[in-house]
């Protein structure tokens, strides 16, 4: 009989699926697999009930039919277990090694392009290419426009004319890193950054296929504007006042410790009552400074420097390497933060971005990029005439986490990002 109906047919087999019951199994408790005859075992089906099969079949019905794989016979807790592997918005769940095994440079792919893991990894491949122009991708595995990306990608990074230019290519993944991908600007996905060697991140835009045309164009602009054309290196335009940060235009030593020296340098700008009370705040106010023992906070103070800022000087960049801490002794900064949403076609390229915050005397900034060895988040620009006590990360104990070398809580992380505006990033956009 031929059955027009497949999927009655197959309801019907399952139903009457008991019938075929070996003789000496009657009065045993059974499992579905006991209902399957030997010569099917090797095909691991299991059936539990009438729709749960028809449904797997269905599934199944343009697979090899030797390979046919039916409902999981895991436990709930494997299941769950499986389940968070498999969910790409699980950062936790699929690594693929353990902490411990991962290297601290990212390698190449075959294609040539570097294959970055983490945070670590994208901040060392950052550092040691100062003479490089760097182009990253950052993509998702289960985004569809980040696969339709990936051939034109790999195709410019194989594109001869860029054979003797000073540029690396490289890419890094949201998944298990979403926080930090964020931290970094990127507001969708796929997006592409270039960074000019030392002077740090020139471009930052999202990239759709629709968008490979804007980012040639960007690479020749950027190659035409960073690489001589004669030695073919990158020339760091640090004289543009646009790619670089401002230098004080006055710097004075503290030396609180030498009482033989009845005045120093600071005399002349800070009369003893404003010295005294900035010396309280400092050895009580600056939460990273509260926990030294008095020969480390003496120390340190006989090492800063008091660090004058004109109106309009930007102290910090963002995307730049961070070496120094300030607090602010008089006068105002403010923090701004450039994102993707800015159209990369029409905003002019010394925008600092938005203003989120703006900060005044006995305030500090600079901390961030000390504590997680990251490119700076923001950007800091003086307002008004600044000054500030200025602290180089050398010279910082290592009993402080601006030192570096030992790890914030949450709470002070969580502190730190809202006041440099990662909290920006925090969309659901990747």
């Amino acid at each position: 009989m031929i059955f027009r109906n497949q999927a009655l047919c197959l309801a019907c087999a399952a139903a009457t699926a008991t019938a075929f019951v070996p003789i000496n199994t009657i009065g045993m408790k059974l499992s579905p697999r006991d209902l399957i005859s030997p010569r099917r075992q090797r095909q691991s089906i299991t059936i539990s009930s009438t729709s749960r099969y028809l449904n797997t079949l269905s599934d199944n019905k343009n697979t090899n039919n030797n390979k046919i794989s039916l409902q999981s016979t895991l436990t709930s807790d494997e299941e769950a277990s499986t389940t968070a592997q498999d969910d790409p918005n699980n950062d936790k769940g699929n690594k693929s090694q353990d902490d411990d095994e991962i290297p601290a440079f990212p390698s190449k792919n075959d294609h040539g392009i570097y294959d970055i893991i983490n945070a670590d990894q994208h901040n060392a491949w950052l550092k040691a290419n100062p003479d490089k122009l760097m182009v990253i991708k950052f993509y998702a595995p289960w985004c569809r426009a980040c696969k339709s990306v990936e051939p034109k990608y790999i195709q410019i990074s194989k594109d001869d004319k860029y054979k003797d230019i000073p540029i690396i290519f490289g890419q890094l993944s949201v998944q298990h890193n979403k926080a930090y991908v964020k931290s970094l600007g990127i507001m969708a996905l796929p997006s592409m950054q270039i960074y000019a060697g030392s002077e740090g991140l020139v471009e930052n835009f999202p990239c759709g296929p629709s968008k490979i045309p804007m980012l040639k164009r960007k690479l020749t602009d950027t190659i035409n504007a960073k690489v001589d054309p004669v030695s073919l290196t990158l020339k760091l335009d640090c004289a543009d006042e646009r790619n670089k940060e401002a230098e004080p235009c006055r710097t004075r030593t503290l030396t609180v410790l030498d009482e033989a020296n009845a005045t120093n340098e600071i005399d002349e700008v800070i009369s003893d009552q404003r010295k005294e009370e900035n010396l309280r705040y400092l050895r009580t106010g600056v939460p990273y400074f509260k926990d030294f023992e008095d020969d480390d906070f003496y120390d340190l103070m006989d090492k800063a420097k008091l660090v004058t800022f004109e109106q309009g000087d930007v102290i910090m960049r963002q995307g730049m390497e961070g070496t120094m801490f300030y607090v602010i002794e008089t006068g105002e900064v403010e923090i701004t933060v450039r994102t993707a949403f800015e159209d990369p076609l029409t905003t002019p390229s010394d925008y600092l971005g938005a203003v989120i915050n703006i900060l005044g005397p006995h305030n500090y900034f600079g901390e961030r990029a000390l504590i997680t060895h990251e490119p700076r988040a923001a950007s800091v620009r003086a307002t008004q005439k600044t000054r500030c006590f200025a602290f180089e990360v050398n010279d910082i104990p290592s009993s402080s986490v601006l030192s570096g070398k030992k790890e914030a809580t949450m709470e002070r992380m969580q502190e730190i990002n809202n006041k440099y505006g990662t909290d920006v990033y925090d969309i659901d956009l990747i």
